[in-house]
């Protein structure tokens, strides 16, 4: 018998349908063993990434976040923003 792990980019694939179903919510999606691995994973090599920019790539990434989402996404969250 051979185990294979699952990529952790198909699980988050999996739980966004599943947010978007309706299927869980957030408080599901925080509490959950299965997503908590590749919810890290993600923020790992996102932060990777993002270390290894220039800051005329960063500031690029941040004007493209911005003309695509209406908003600045450095700035914190309020309640209702979502």
């Amino acid at each position: 018998m051979t185990f294979t792990v699952e990529p952790a980019s198909i699980r988050l694939q999996a739980m966004v349908g599943n947010l978007l179903d309706g299927q869980i919510n957030l408080n599901d999606v925080a509490r959950s063993s299965a997503y908590s691995g590749p919810l890290l994973d993600g923020i790992t090599r996102y932060q990777r990434w993002q270390s290894e920019l220039t800051p005329e790539q960063r500031q690029q990434v941040e004007d493209q976040a911005h003309d695509t989402y209406g908003r600045d996404l450095t700035a914190p969250f309020e309640p209702g923003d979502l």
